[in-house]
């Protein structure tokens, strides 16, 4: 889909008839019609899906012809089981912003509607390419929220007061697994934060428009605290794992423990009856006719003794 922001009417665009004064083209799963339709109509080059997903720092951020090359990668579905990253590509000059993506993340969403709303002053691709940023990092700081307050919640779950159970083992299991899905999503939302305090560097290097540097310097500003937060949040939920496995370890002990209490109460009973179940010709209390409920009952009675010193000593 190929849409633009039109100088004319103030509003977004979807007519294939592009208007090629619009400071702002967007580019959303680009069709390959309407890539060639970009690229002889401004004279460059759309970079494809493989393009964008390069690692190197000089194929993300890079200037070719007095244009600005500039892809970071964005979480997307951000709220569903399964959030990813995806690149996003920025393509700026003095003229126009173009953006190239095949996906739809909640900040672009956000960055139309306010876009219909509010469109005072809006001119420069500069204004749009910051405006856009802005979308993207209030939405990780809306995310890192979000993230703060389950590890909060996470973290009354585990150290409330309780008597374990049964279920103590699954719920710790549980809780481990939702520990781990709140790290991957805080894990690639700061490589996503990371992507764009590297291209905002990039980007101050080749500006001198000093509103847009004051806008940029904010945006940078907001990075870097939300950075700090990261750090903090990261901190937490090693914390909350680490106090997780100990839990379940502390857990697993007390089974084994368990066991091994049982194993020591039985094992004079069973020595007992190891004896006198023994088939030698000549035992001497085999021919007593009280033999048997002597045997019982000394089964009983060392089985009886071990239980209440452990349990005296406090180890059940």
């Amino acid at each position: 889909m190929l849409q633009y922001f039109s100088l004319s009417s103030h509003k977004i665009e979807h007519e294939e008839k592009i208007d090629a004064d619009s400071p702002w083209i967007d580019l959303f799963g680009p069709e390959a019609a309407e890539i060639h339709l970009i690229e002889n109509l401004f004279q460059l080059t759309i970079p494809s899906i493989e393009d964008m997903g390069e690692i190197e720092a000089s194929s993300r951020l890079f200037e070719e012809n007095e244009r600005l090359y500039m892809t970071i990668n964005v979480l997307t579905s951000a709220d569903s089981e399964h959030p990813y990253l995806s690149p996003i590509t920025f393509i700026l000059d003095c003229q126009r912003l173009i953006t190239v993506r095949y996906v739809d993340p909640k900040p672009f969403q956000a960055f139309t509607k306010k876009l219909e709303k509010n469109v005072r002053g809006l001119g420069l691709p500069e204004l749009f390419f910051l405006m856009i940023l802005e979308a993207i990092i209030d939405r990780i700081a809306d995310i890192f929220e979000v993230i703060g307050s389950e590890i909060d919640s996470i973290s009354s779950e585990i150290f409330k007061t309780k008597k374990y159970n049964s279920n103590t083992q699954r719920q710790l299991h549980e809780i481990l697994t939702h520990i781990g899905k709140r790290g991957d999503l805080c894990t690639k939302t700061r490589e996503s934060l990371t992507g764009i305090g590297r291209m905002l560097t990039f980007f101050s290097n080749h500006v001198d428009n000093p509103k847009i540097i004051s806008r940029m310097q904010i945006l940078q500003n907001d990075a870097s605290s939300i950075a700090d937060h990261v750090n903090f949040l990261f901190g937490k939920i090693n914390f909350l794992l680490d106090a997780t496995l100990g839990y379940i370890n502390i857990e697993q002990n007390n089974v084994v423990k368990i066991l091994s209490v049982a194993a020591v109460i039985f094992l004079p009973p069973t020595l007992i009856a190891s004896i006198y179940g023994m088939n030698f010709a000549i035992i001497p209390e085999l021919r007593w006719g009280f033999g048997y409920p002597l045997a019982l009952s000394l089964m009983v009675v060392t089985a009886i003794l071990p239980y209440f010193y452990f349990k005296r000593k406090g180890w059940l």
